[in-house]
């Protein structure tokens, strides 16, 4: 999928969704498929429809978190500290997914409670087991 941000101006090829707030942006990201972005950063009230930002920097926390996959970006904003500020966090996002790609997978370790394995990465181990013993 490949998802516009914006409240006013019309979607263009190749963006297959449109969406007019950040927090839709988010829930499209949190579901998965979104393989392309493009960013505006003013969408109106900041308080009801928050900001492209945001959306910036979440994707930036995800991609460090290792929960996103690698996505395209692109910024259509107008507002130039705006452009800057999301552009920070979307290079930073570039940066945690070439610092993970450049990382395989080392080790796989099993939890001491149920056996499943417990990938990590180095010294760490990688976000997602959920021991089924633990209360």
């Amino acid at each position: 999928m490949k998802l516009w941000l914006d409240d006013k101006r019309p979607m263009v090829w190749p963006y297959t969704v449109h969406v007019t707030t950040a927090q839709a942006a988010i829930a499209e990201l949190e579901a998965g498929g979104v393989t392309h972005i493009s960013l505006d950063h003013d969408l109106g009230e900041l308080e009801e429809t928050g900001s492209g930002y945001q959306v910036a920097c979440w994707i930036e926390q995800a991609a460090y978190d290792g929960v996103l996959e690698r996505l395209e970006w692109a910024v259509h904003s107008q507002n130039p500290v705006g452009v800057a500020n999301m552009r920070r966090a979307l290079e930073n996002a570039d940066r945690y997914w070439a610092e993970r790609e450049q990382q395989p997978l080392k080790n796989i370790y099993t939890c001491p409670k149920c056996g499943d394995p417990m990938p990590t990465n180095g010294p760490y181990l990688m976000p997602g087991h959920e021991c089924p013993k633990d209360p």
